[in-house]
């Protein structure tokens, strides 16, 4: 891939282990012909955690 490479994100998950996966695919419209390559790629993101409420407040 040259550096006319164009990246589109396929996929973004979190699996049971809280492990993130990603993919992307990468498409060079100036090789000849067209090449299309699906790839790791990288991810950024973010934690929400909450926690419940406890009876008394505080």
């Amino acid at each position: 891939m040259g550096n006319t490479a164009l990246f589109s994100p396929v996929e973004a998950t979190v699996d049971g282990d809280r492990r993130v996966r990603c993919r992307v695919r990468v498409y060079d419209p100036v090789a000849a012909p067209g090449e299309v390559v699906d790839q790791p790629g990288a991810a950024d993101f973010l934690v929400v955690a909450t926690v419940a409420a406890t009876n008394g407040g505080g």
